[in-house]
């Protein structure tokens, strides 16, 4: 009797673990697929693009790269998109948060985060983000994936 209550304990909680998981969907990219994680019910990334800014030195001015390139040269990173609202009511807040990491020893580690905030979004609105992680922050450094966070206040 102990063991099938310990077995109806352990479905319940595996199926109550499945409830709580945050949904995540990956689309595609210039760099591959992206998880995008949050209130993905409501708000679609249509498409989005890294790009590497560096200073070209033989040019003398800079120039735009596909994909994260680190160098000595890297000016920044720039993750830019279009992002849709898929509701029928409007939100006060939309907020895109795009989390930059580093991998080190077959483990990916957090190194920065940045979120850009869009305020009353109409249903059906479409919009484009930008968000750049410049050479001046402590943590800059090379970058091997992302993921993005969307949140929203009604």
């Amino acid at each position: 009797m102990r063991n099938l209550y310990m077995v109806i304990l352990s479905m319940f909680l595996l199926f109550l673990s499945g409830c709580i998981d945050e949904k995540i969907v990956s689309i595609p990219s210039n760099i591959g697929f992206i998880d995008v994680k949050g209130d993905i019910d409501y708000i679609d990334i249509i498409n989005c693009t890294v790009k590497t800014r560096i200073f070209n030195k033989t040019r003398g001015s800079p120039e735009d790269l596909n994909g994260f390139i680190y160098t000595n040269d890297t000016m920044f990173y720039r993750v830019s998109g279009v992002a849709k609202s898929k509701a029928d009511h409007m939100f006060q807040v939309v907020n895109i948060t795009v989390r930059f990491y580093r991998e080190e020893y077959k483990d990916m580690f957090f190194v920065y985060s940045q979120t850009y905030t869009k305020t009353m979004v109409r249903p059906n609105a479409t919009w484009s983000f930008s968000i750049d992680f410049t050479r001046g922050k402590e943590s800059f450094g090379r970058v091997d994936r992302i993921d993005i966070k969307i949140s929203i206040v009604e």
